[in-house]
């Protein structure tokens, strides 16, 4: 880890606090670029423009002739990247770098690059960008500030990779102990805590100039199915939604969210039918556009999900999605689907469909974007590749990215037990940690952090009288986890779980021991897990994130 004297991290930590304000400046002083769209709309053929609305998968990991023909074909406006995509940070870069200059080339527009890139369990670049835990340690910490620094650093990490649009964060209120799908992505189980949190790590993001996605409207956090293997159904009415659901998505829409992505999500009780929200014209014009008056770029959840594609034909499915108001059509393949939706947009366009109006609509909002976001720059001639200028005050703010990785991943650590005095005991070395179960990752952080540490393979090899058993699990392994405390009970040693999982999970144990939590399995949230376990430091006692448990002391 980089060393930072305490005088400069205190100093960058200023300048991120006090740069959580210059939102407002860029809020009510977005240049308007109506002109430079109009002159760059009228340059582009009907393909061109259904070609900006959709938003594919690419092959490969460096520029190949299946991805070459693809963009050559369709010039699409954006490209997303999975794991696959991805190599080192030097090869993602010039990857990145080959992609938008075919797009050049061939239609004279860049490419949104796009990334899942939440942190924490849902993270794509590995090598490039710090691994920052995810949305729900970061709202156990409760700080915006830290949550605003950490995106700021990550969107300009990102915009250095090539990637101009990061589809984070979840605005998902996770108040479903179930979920199979949002969990830990949820910055909670509260509106008000996704709500601050999410506004201002939408705010760090974009004042790094990467453009944000919150997703999924209009809520899929009370679920218990996932959306890519079935079509989730939720009875509530429209009260319920506006008093929770959508709450965090008018936060962010005053926070000048530029993206908004739908969820597959059927809601009976509201449209009388089975529809997914995602080819809703109720949801995404009437609700999202007219009554949030929201007016930046609405993107379809992957239409190759199984709550759509296991429903209807996605030609089918992409224009009921933009007729329904979706701008952009993401698909996650680079194969035969791209010339199904592709067709059929073109064909409603031509056949009536789809209005003239409709299509200029979502061209305008995403040339906007792509000029707003330093993507692209437009002259009476022609359009040109481009990207953000970073100050030297905002470059000296990736100093700070290792500590406040640490201090994010150290605030979410939580203890939910009956001995309040635990951690003091171990700070004072009264007791000793006698590990079992440890993962080679978490071996190697308690070896390094925990001077003397000792590691056992279950409770019968602890002969210590002054030890502390503690069973590591990344994943409930509920059998081996009560006979494990039931020997330590009948030896009167104390037990201590350590889990970095989902702590939801934890509801099917029949018992609940004593827990440490991290909600978060990134390498420094195991770092700071080992540190506490060795009396580096007292976790928060209780957990500020409601997961339906309790430890009664």
């Amino acid at each position: 880890m980089r060393k930072i004297s305490k005088t400069n991290h205190r100093r960058l930590i200023f300048l991120a606090a006090a740069a959580c304000t210059s939102w407002i400046l860029f809020s009510t002083c977005t240049p308007d670029y109506s002109k430079e769209t109009r002159d760059a709309i009228r340059r582009l053929t009907l393909e061109q423009k259904i070609g900006q609305m959709i938003m594919p998968g690419v092959a490969g990991k460096e520029m190949n002739p299946a991805a070459s023909a693809m963009i050559g074909t369709y010039k699409p406006g954006g490209i997303i990247l999975f794991g696959f995509n991805l190599s080192d940070k030097n090869g993602t870069r010039t990857f990145i770098r080959e992609l938008q200059r075919r797009s050049m080339d061939v239609g004279g527009l860049p490419l949104f690059i796009s990334i899942d890139q939440e942190g924490g369990r849902v993270k794509r670049i590995r090598d490039g960008v710090t691994q920052f835990p995810g949305n729900m340690a970061l709202g156990a910490g409760g700080d915006p500030e830290l949550a605003y620094t950490i995106a700021r650093v990550l969107g300009m990490q990102l915009r250095m990779m090539g990637v101009n649009m990061n589809l984070a964060p979840v605005l998902d209120v996770n108040n479903n102990y179930h979920n199979p799908v949002i969990n830990l992505r949820s910055f909670g189980s509260s509106k008000e805590i996704v709500s601050r949190l999410g506004a201002a790590y939408i705010r760090g993001i974009q004042d790094a100039k990467c453009i944000a996605v919150g997703k999924h409207f209009p809520g899929h956090g009370d679920t218990n199915k996932d959306s890519h293997v079935t079509l989730p159904v939720i009875p509530y009415d429209e009260r319920r939604l506006e008093q929770l659901e959508w709450v965090p998505f008018r936060a962010a829409i005053a926070s000048r969210v530029e993206g908004i992505m739908t969820a597959h999500i059927a809601y009976p009780t509201i449209l009388n039918n089975d529809d997914s929200a995602t080819i809703s014209r109720y949801f995404l014009t009437d609700v999202l556009r007219t009554r949030m008056n929201y007016d930046g770029l609405i993107i379809s959840d992957d239409m190759e999900m199984h709550a759509i594609a296991k429903r209807m034909d996605l030609g089918t499915a992409a224009v009921k999605a933009v007729n329904a108001g979706a701008d952009i059509v993401l698909i996650s393949s680079y194969e035969k689907n791209i010339p199904a939706i592709f067709n059929a947009l073109k064909n409603a366009a031509i056949d009536g469909t789809l209005s003239t109006e409709r299509i200029d609509q979502s061209v305008r909002r995403i040339l906007a974007s792509k000029l707003r976001y330093s993507i692209m720059k437009v002259t009476e001639s022609s359009t040109i590749l481009s990207e953000p200028d970073y100050s030297d005050s905002q470059l000296r703010l990736l100093e700070t990215a290792d500590t406040v990785n640490a201090t994010a991943s150290k605030r979410a650590i939580c203890y939910l037990g009956r001995d309040g005095a635990l951690f003091r005991r171990l700070g004072s070395g009264a007791i000793h940690p006698v590990v079992i179960n440890a993962s080679p990752v978490f071996r190697a952080h308690l070896t390094r952090s925990v001077p003397g540490c000792r590691f056992a393979d279950s409770v019968d090899g602890i002969r210590d009288t002054t030890a502390l058993a503690v069973y590591y699990t990344d994943r409930l392994q509920q059998s081996d986890i009560a006979q494990h405390s039931t020997k330590a009970a009948a030896r009167r040693i104390p037990f201590l779980v350590v889990f970095p999982g989902n702590p939801f999970e934890l509801h099917a144990l029949t018992s609940m021991p004593d827990l440490l939590i991290s909600f978060s399995n990134t390498d420094e949230s195991l770092r700071q897990l080992a540190v506490c376990i060795g009396g580096g430091f007292i976790p928060r006692y209780g957990s500020p994130i409601d997961l339906g448990i309790s430890v009664s002391p």
